[in-house]
């Protein structure tokens, strides 16, 4: 069985029934003062010792979700490709959230990508699509299956698939350079965000708070609740969760 070494470091939460810290304490990650819609949850980081410890396929990432159906969206602020920040509990302000997380070498993402599209133009009523309704923002974080020799971070070892041309990232910059390969696959309706991974700053909180899949989503309310949680995104229903939402908010 795959040793798992999972790090977590100082939430004020419990997720997935644990409230204990593994490895060696490290600050954590500090997201902006909660808004009005986000109260108090912080961001980890460092989830698997990762990048500061490599994959293995003794010491890999098991693929799990750590904010799920019920919980409180934790809020953050992260950068495009630009270079802008965006918050999460701003973009709430707005309207809901479909978050979704993934990488360029990933397949299931990859086709994920084209149905989020479709469903970004997608008529809600008469006059609005669902991407006049709700934000869809993507998330970058660690390939889910880069280029030979780095290993897969969900195996340990290489395990390419057809989107596997580029490296593992294992710097901010070079994240940047990977996520500009899948910009163009995403329409102009979706916001594509880089995980965090700068030396002196903190390791990908995103992936290390919300959930170390793939190809994740979650479906996140205007008063951040989470409705619909996937570990692999299933359109049918994240689409049913989001289109349930709208109508109950204009009830």
């Amino acid at each position: 069985m795959a040793k798992w070494s999972r790090s977590f470091y100082s939430i004020p939460i419990v997720l997935l029934g644990c409230s204990e810290n593994f490895g060696n304490p490290a600050p954590p990650y500090e997201a902006p003062s909660a808004g009005p819609l986000l109260p108090g949850a912080r961001l980890s980081q460092g989830i698997f010792g990762w990048p500061d410890s490599p994959f293995t396929e003794n010491d890999f990432a098991v693929l799990a979700l750590y904010r799920n159906v019920g919980d409180v969206a934790i809020d953050f602020e992260l950068e495009d490709v630009d270079g802008q920040s965006h918050r999460l509990s701003t973009l709430l302000a707005e309207k809901p959230v479909l978050l979704a997380m993934g990488s360029h070498a990933c397949t299931v993402y990859q086709d994920a990508v084209v149905k989020l599209n479709e469903l970004a133009n997608e008529a809600f009523d008469g006059q609005r699509t669902y991407a006049d309704l709700v934000h869809f923002v993507h998330v970058y974080v660690v390939e889910a299956h880069p280029k030979a020799p780095d290993p897969a971070p969900h195996f340990g070892g290489v395990s390419e698939d057809i989107y596997s041309v580029v490296p593992q990232a294992r710097t901010y910059g070079k994240r940047k350079e990977n996520a500009l390969l899948l910009l163009p696959a995403l329409n102009d309706k979706q916001l594509l965000l880089l995980d965090d991974l700068r030396p002196h700053d903190f390791d990908n909180p995103i992936w290390s708070s919300y959930g170390s899949g793939a190809a994740s989503a979650w479906f996140i309310r205007q008063d951040g609740t989470i409705v619909a949680a996937h570990d692999w995104i299933d359109m049918k229903t994240l689409k049913k969760a989001a289109r349930l939402s709208l109508l109950a908010a204009q009830s």
